[in-house]
């Protein structure tokens, strides 16, 4: 029993050793960086308001996005990340029915092995590096609450699995990713899928324009139907803003229905600082589903106030042929 006691008090020693040898620094947006180990940790809020004039005219507040993040050095060559995020932990719906689900996921998961500039490994749940938006995670580094069509319905915005990335000489920015496997937290995504491929290549132009092609194939778990899908896509910047746009097309061979048909959509959005620090967003988007008859299109007029960049307070009214809705978000990183 001593001996354990002196064991213990000897564990005890070295870990508060330890601790008061660590070093903090905190940067606002940037997270709290412990030294001298490699570790960051920070993390982000969103809190969001939503009311559509169509049937129920529901009105919801919710913490839309509540996460923790953590990231670092493994070796010089050897990089990890981990977040964890709370889906619609705290809300409630001023009218219609109660639906938050109250969960917890690994939103990402995963290692880099930064062989060289030319050639890069990731692996794990990571976030699908296809377009303009999708790789736009944190709500704060958005310029509109809500999102085009093109980064839902043509590719799962998540992949467990593997990415190759890098920059090839000529400039060129290209990513390739693979999934052949059950997902990490595989229920918060868009789509149910353990089998993936997908390829982009970038290319900056004399620094205004960026332009990028993709395209892949993936197949959905419920019901078993498999979406092959290329897109293409650009941002313009100017010294007032941005003007970007992205168009995607999807081949969709449904095995449940022994049929085949398609979607499309695209988007084109522009982005301008009309006083300091204030942005006034407007979009017009578009989508097509041939299988479910949808067709939907409509107008996004937004404004971002943006204090710091690690702040943004958003206000936007959507013209949509299917609805109309007002949407509010005020964003933070920590």
């Amino acid at each position: 029993m001593g001996f354990k006691l002196i064991r213990l008090l000897l564990l005890l020693t070295v870990f508060l050793n330890f601790c008061f040898s660590l070093e903090f620094e905190y940067h606002s947006g940037r997270g709290l960086r412990v030294k001298p180990i490699s570790l960051t940790v920070g993390g982000y809020v969103n809190l969001y308001y939503e009311k559509d004039f169509y049937k129920k005219h529901t009105q919801v507040i919710e913490f839309d996005d509540i996460a923790i993040f953590a990231f670092g050095k493994v070796t010089k060559r050897v990089r990890y990340f981990l977040e964890l995020e709370g889906d619609e932990l705290i809300g409630f719906k001023i009218s219609g029915e109660e639906s938050f689900r109250r969960r917890v996921f690994f939103e990402r998961a995963y290692l880099d092995f930064l062989i060289s500039e030319i050639f890069k490994v990731r692996i794990g749940r990571f976030i699908t590096p296809l377009g303009v938006w999708n790789p736009v995670h944190i709500s704060v580094l958005k310029w509109t609450s809500s999102d085009p069509f093109t980064s839902w319905y043509f590719f799962p915005r998540f992949i467990t699995g593997v990415q190759l990335f890098g920059r090839l000489p000529s400039g060129f920015r290209y990513s390739f990713f693979v999934q052949k496997n059950k997902g990490i937290s595989e229920a918060y995504n868009n789509y149910l899928t353990r089998e993936a491929v997908g390829f982009e290549l970038r290319k900056e132009l004399k620094n205004f324009l960026d332009i990028g092609i993709n395209f892949g194939s993936f197949k959905i778990e419920k019901p078993e139907e498999r979406i092959d899908f290329a897109g293409i896509n650009f941002q313009f910047f100017h010294s007032k803003g941005e003007i970007s746009g992205e168009f995607a097309y999807g081949n969709e061979r449904e095995y449940y229905l022994g049929r085949n048909s398609y979607r499309y959509a695209f988007y084109l959005q522009n982005v301008y600082e009309v006083f300091k620090k204030h942005f006034l967003i407007l979009r017009y988007d578009h989508f097509k589903d041939k299988s479910d008859k949808k067709e939907v299109s409509g107008y996004t007029f937004g404004w971002n106030f943006k204090p710091f960049f690690y702040v943004s307070v958003k206000l936007e009214y959507q013209f949509r042929t299917d609805y109309d809705r007002v949407l509010a978000s005020f964003s933070w990183m920590f």
